[in-house]
């Protein structure tokens, strides 16, 4: 198993455990935060999609744009993550060996 093989296999295996907490989510608690300083729930299902759009990027321009838009519903934020997650997949199924070691 190379280093891109693996790669794909966490983003699988620990998107199922992700996939079950943001499905947990009360749509009427997204602002909770458990810490004044911590971020909200909304805020924290926002990131962890636009980590994965941004690994897409990498992928696929070489350099990573950092683009956190505010969090919106958390239907739209699940089905945002959903989309980034199997574009994520898609993308390092289809990218080659050489494309996968170019630097970011």
């Amino acid at each position: 198993m190379n280093d891109r093989e693996f790669f794909r296999s966490r983003v699988q295996a620990e998107a199922k455990g992700f996939k079950k907490v943001f499905e947990a989510l009360p749509a009427d608690r997204m602002a909770y935060r458990p810490h004044p300083s911590s971020p909200t729930a909304a805020e924290v299902m926002r990131t962890m999609a636009a980590e994965l759009a941004a690994c897409s990027a990498a992928i696929d321009r070489g350099k990573v744009e950092w683009d956190l838009a505010p969090p919106t519903s958390r239907e739209d934020m699940l089905a945002r993550w959903d989309r980034a997650q199997a574009d994520l997949v898609s993308r390092i199924e289809r990218v080659d060996d050489a494309a996968w070691a170019r630097p970011v």
